[in-house]
């Protein structure tokens, strides 16, 4: 009873980290927006200085926005990080997020680099040319803008090697997406160089020298210019602080990706051998009956997991479950929800129109498969997260996440942190991002089985219900799989007296327990001191996340 007290306070918790990441993804959008209504001004026949001084000044202010909730954010991924604990799809998205905010402020910023060029020559104050000296210091604002941005980032994310691998994974992942994505090593190549950071130190101390001229020039423009560069941290910074040189790789990120390729290549070679191999079509394959019972039951955003007991990869597989999925919904569907011409859905009209309905990651990679194809098994599972499709916000990431997995690689890895490759079961923990899933470590990395997908609609709290199951025999009688019957699959078993007190079924899931105990020998031979290892099942309630 003690640890179903804590029960609200866990949801709490849960609900509050839930909020924070909404607020700070929303915070992250509304930098990106604000900074894509700055327009640069190029024309020279208007107050170009003016204008481009209001934005300078707007970036700056951007610039620390991003600052402080990037540090925010930072210290909880890197304590998570730190403490053994895994990043949830959400978080890896508003990591992805923070990226493409990094890039959107840097790019604005250089683009006043582009109309207003200093040479290394040319000094920030032109004593008779009051235009020049406003022009020189939006250049070295913006720069100064970047310059910052980029240490700041080093310090509180790529300085850390786990957070810099998942960085540089989102990287190759989603430069295709993000354009800006793709100069980043161009930026940071030139933060690197000595001579800029020289320059930039150069220029700082010009302003310092020439302020009160400056000032005394009494324009409004430079004034605020000259106000707002001496406000900046960073402008004393450069002055005392010997910068570390930005890098994107290190040694141990160059042990750890021959690791990975390493395993990733043994794993796919053998699951490509035992992969192919089947002795007989699976017994809902071609049933009519399971087909059209299964069409009626499926709603949009269902988790499929499927048992396939004549395929030789389920014999190495862990657990009970081999295989599982999304399914994504018939047009039908997806226009009732609003989804049907949403951008991410429109390439797959055609998919979906010939019946294509399911998303799945398989070894020659993610794709959209028909429930007809699907059911090349003996077993299927439906769970669901039962009010998803009331918020349409939240059913909108899902589809989203879930659609952004499709023609990517099979993570023969099976490492949750990886966006570029993804395993079946990464597909639904990466769409259902904000849900905690349950995974496991293993050689170094944080995985995610089918059988622990399914599992969360066992543990008390879960945002996941069990809907149904059904399994057909060889005479192809299917008959249904009852949540507790189910569960012995997954270790789990019925609490008849937490279910009684509660009005609901409850689980409780089996773990072995082994402790070792000294005990004495009382033989002549042999040490004084002998020990013995006892093992025993225990049943446990697993609470949403503890």
């Amino acid at each position: 009873m003690q640890k179903l007290k804590l029960i609200p306070l866990l949801l709490c918790m849960l609900l509050g980290l839930t909020a924070q990441a909404n607020s700070t993804n929303f915070k992250i959008l509304d930098i990106i927006d604000r900074t894509g209504e700055i327009n640069v001004e190029r024309d020279a026949s208007k107050d170009h200085t003016g204008i481009n001084t209001l934005n300078v000044v707007k970036l700056t202010k951007l610039g620390n926005e991003f600052k402080k909730i990037s540090k925010d954010y930072s210290l909880h991924i890197v304590n998570k990080l730190n403490n053994g604990d895994v990043l949830n799809g959400a978080e890896l998205a508003t990591l992805d997020l923070f990226m493409k905010a990094l890039l959107i402020v840097t790019d604005k910023n250089m683009e006043m680099g582009k109309i207003y060029f200093l040479s290394m020559d040319e000094r920030i104050y032109q004593k008779n040319n009051v235009n020049r000296t406003i022009e020189n210091m939006i250049w070295l604002t913006g720069y100064m803008n970047i310059f910052d941005l980029y240490t700041k980032a080093y310090d509180q994310y790529f300085s850390e090697g786990k957070v810099r691998r998942i960085l540089k994974d989102i990287y190759k992942t989603k430069k295709k997406d993000h354009p800006a994505l793709g100069r980043l090593n161009t930026v940071v190549k030139m933060l690197n160089d000595k001579k800029f950071k020289k320059f930039m130190k150069t220029k700082t101390l010009e302003v310092y020298a020439a302020r009160i001229p400056m000032l005394q020039k009494m324009h409004i423009d430079l004034t605020k210019l000259v106000a707002k560069f001496e406000m900046a941290q960073i402008t004393t910074e450069i002055q005392t602080r010997k910068y570390p040189k930005i890098k994107l790789w290190s040694f141990w990120d160059s042990i750890v990706r021959v690791f990975n390729n390493f395993t990733n290549f043994v794993s796919g070679v053998f699951g490509n051998v035992v992969g192919s191999v089947r002795w007989r079509h699976g017994y809902l394959y071609d049933h009519y009956w399971a087909h059209n019972y299964l069409l009626d039951n499926l709603r949009p955003l269902d988790i499929i997991a499927e048992k396939t007991p004549f395929a030789l990869t389920d014999l190495f597989i862990p657990g009970h479950f081999g295989h599982i999925a999304v399914y994504i919904g018939t047009e039908e569907e997806l226009r009732e929800l609003g989804m049907w011409n949403h951008p991410k859905v429109v390439p797959l009209h055609a998919d979906i129109k010939a019946g294509k309905t399911i998303l799945e990651s398989i070894r020659p990679g993610s794709r959209m498969t028909s429930l007809r194809a699907f059911l090349e098994i003996d077993e299927i599972t439906i769970v669901r997260q039962p009010d998803i499709l009331e918020n349409q916000n939240q059913y909108e990431k899902v589809f989203v996440g879930a659609i952004e997995q499709l023609n990517k690689k099979y993570d023969f890895n099976f490492d949750v942190h990886t966006l570029e490759k993804v395993v079946c079961s990464e597909v639904v923990y990466h769409a259902f991002g904000h849900v905690n899933w349950p995974t496991s470590y293993l050689f170094g990395r944080y995985t995610i089985t089918p059988d622990e997908v399914i599992s969360l609609a066992y543990y008390d709290n879960s945002p996941i219900n069990y809907e149904m199951a059904v399994i057909s025999n060889k005479e192809k009688k299917v008959r249904h799989i009852s949540k507790s019957d189910m569960g012995k699959n997954l270790s789990f078993r019925k609490n008849s007296k937490r279910s009684k007190e509660l009005g609901r079924d409850v689980f409780d899931k089996k773990e072995k327990v082994c402790k070792t105990y000294r005990k004495r020998n009382i033989h002549k031979s042999g040490p004084q001191w002998k020990y013995v290892r006892r093992c025993k099942n225990v049943y446990s309630p697993m609470v949403y996340g503890q």
